[in-house]
């Protein structure tokens, strides 16, 4: 019995030590390991905010304007074919990568890199908006469904994009204006930062080839036009 009770015992699952393991959090530890990207994401929740605000009083002009990079022109996107529509959702994607990416070639990209995000994330927001007042609810399970699930991964890349376009940013400037001993390598640096932007570049090319088969398969259930 004695045996059986042991072995019994070393079974229980240890909960001091988990929950010591969840007392453990270091806001601090998190901070600087994921502050860059929490900063960029907030940055883009509070363009999102801010055009789903502006949504209720933006001129049909602004819609049309905007409709190149963000879809606030229902009619025109449902009319296209599944070719126009992936290069309008790709076109779109690709114009704030490019943008990322060069400001991550110059030493002073980092104070613009959010306003880019918070740009990408007043047209998410806007889209929803216009999708909301000119369908109601219609129009946002429409965005819901067939909109965000492609919004929602190149959002990611995005900020991923953008993580390695500050850091990269970062070390242009130390090595141009610093006399830090530990001068890094541009070669080095900028291999490697062109690699990951190119596998970042493919996966949003995936994202809009997912953003056209929604659209395509999806948008003719909701019977807008």
């Amino acid at each position: 019995m004695k045996a059986i009770f042991f072995s019994l015992n070393k079974l229980k699952p240890n909960f001091n030590s988990n929950y010591r393991h969840y007392n453990n959090f270091s806001l601090k530890v998190f901070l600087k390991k994921y502050g860059t990207v929490a900063f960029f994401a907030v940055s883009f929740l509070i363009g999102m905010l801010l055009g789903a605000i502006y949504a209720k009083g933006a001129s049909e002009s602004l819609y049309k304007g905007l409709d190149f990079l963000f879809t606030t022109n229902l009619n025109a996107r449902l009319t296209q074919d599944f070719f126009e529509t992936f290069s309008a959702c790709f076109a779109s994607d690709f114009v704030f990568m490019a943008t990322v990416f060069l400001l991550g070639v110059t030493p002073w990209g980092i104070p613009f890199i959010p306003l880019v995000c918070a740009f990408k994330g007043f047209g998410t927001g806007l889209s929803g908006g216009f999708l909301v007042e000119s369908h109601s609810l219609w129009g946002f399970f429409f965005y819901l469904v067939v909109l965000l699930p492609g919004v929602f991964v190149f959002c990611l890349v995005l900020l991923t994009q953008s993580n390695l376009a500050f850091y990269n940013s970062k070390k242009i400037f130390i090595t141009l204006f610093t006399d830090n001993q530990n001068q890094i390598i541009p070669r080095a640096t900028m291999l490697h930062y062109l690699q990951r932007s190119l596998t970042l570049l493919i996966i949003s090319f995936g994202s809009a080839i997912l953003d056209t088969l929604l659209w395509c398969l999806l948008s003719p259930l909701f019977g807008f036009v």
